[in-house]
């Protein structure tokens, strides 16, 4: 038995419990949308969200999906303009593109197909009519989406995010320098095409790979409602301003406040300090100063931060600095859970 066999059981394993979920899906399809589900984890798509990706079929360039994210927002039909209006500053376009096969290795044919047609998703000298002649309508739909939303935003100097999937459940460590270059070549024609800011990566994804992303916990996401947002200069954060009820809602599930959201806080509560008093006065005795002016704000340190028009989503939060805060915060609105709202500075780095 080689040494990486048992990787492949395992996911075997993984994907027979998991096809109890796809019950009439075949297998080479339900392999499609578990590597899909497993790449989009931090988005946490629904089943349909999964689905409207799809591409595979007959002339699908050896692409079976593709997704594409502005903030973290899915895109799918046709995109206009008002879809994007709201994105106006810090735009962030991913582009996600996957392709499975249920096989024991990585093929070179395979990625050199996915280069030609990555590739043409970036070749504005190729027009959808003629891309029609080589592609199936889902696919042409998939590339028209992305050109839509990079035209439509691209006065707003948006930052673009390739991530290419090729997934088997083979082993990637047999995987050869050939189609290592393979693949670096497909990354390299992508950054020649697109002159903005651009970041593309390609990720091989074996039975290994697979078995660790389908094992992990899910990923702790929270999102803020803001009032304004404010860019954190040259430290690549975000500064907003929330209301106090947006924020405390933040902070709490089921009206218990989520303590593991502290865990990297630098110290304890201590309810018998002054400070915590005049916080808890601020709270009960509102002057015409909004409350963010008499604190020093919370310190949110976070894997992803995603801005839209009105909130940020935010992937793994820790608070660093601010427990004394929102456990006062906390406190108030259980005790008054119609208080008058004043706001709170929160900083994401």
């Amino acid at each position: 038995m080689k040494p990486h066999s048992n990787p492949r059981r395992v996911l075997d394993e993984i994907l027979e419990a998991h096809r109890q979920l796809y019950v009439g899906v075949e297998e080479a399809e339900h392999f499609e949308l578990f590597v899909a589900e497993q790449v989009l984890r931090a988005y946490k798509p629904e089943r349909v969200e999964i689905d409207s990706g799809k591409v595979s079929g007959g002339d699908d360039g050896q692409i079976d999906s593709v997704y594409c994210f502005v903030n973290g927002n899915l895109l799918s039909g046709d995109v206009t303009d008002s879809d994007l209006v709201d994105y106006r500053k810090s735009v962030v376009l991913d582009l996600i593109i996957i392709q499975t096969k249920r096989e024991d290795s990585f093929k070179e044919t395979v990625i050199q197909k996915m280069h030609d047609t990555v590739s043409d998703f970036f070749d504005l000298n190729k027009s959808l009519e003629q891309l029609g002649k080589l592609y199936n309508s889902e696919l042409i739909s998939a590339i028209e989406r992305f050109r839509t939303a990079r035209k439509l935003v691209a006065t707003r100097f948006p930052t673009i995010n390739v991530e290419v999937f090729y997934a088997t459940k083979g082993d990637t460590s047999d995987i050869g320098h050939k189609l290592h270059d393979r693949a670096n070549g497909l990354k390299q024609s992508v950054l020649s095409a697109s002159p903005s800011q651009t970041h593309v990566n390609v990720t091989f994804l074996g039975a290994g790979e697979l078995v660790r992303i389908a094992s992990r916990p899910p990923k702790t996401e929270r999102i803020l409602k803001h009032t304004q947002l404010l860019m954190a200069g040259g430290a690549g954060g975000y500064i907003c301003l929330a209301n106090l009820k947006s924020y405390r809602d933040f902070i709490t599930e089921t009206d218990e406040m989520l303590y593991s959201l502290f865990e990297s806080n630098v110290r304890d509560y201590n309810p018998d300090l002054e400070v915590n008093r005049e916080i808890q006065d601020s709270l009960k005795h509102p002057t015409a100063e909004d409350f963010w002016w008499l604190n020093n704000g919370i310190t949110i340190i976070a894997a992803k931060v995603q801005p839209s028009a009105d909130s940020l989503t935010i992937d793994e939060p820790q608070i660093v600095n601010g427990l004394q805060t929102s456990q006062e915060i906390f406190n108030y609105f259980r005790d008054n859970p119609s208080a008058e709202e004043h706001r709170v500075l929160s900083r994401f780095l």
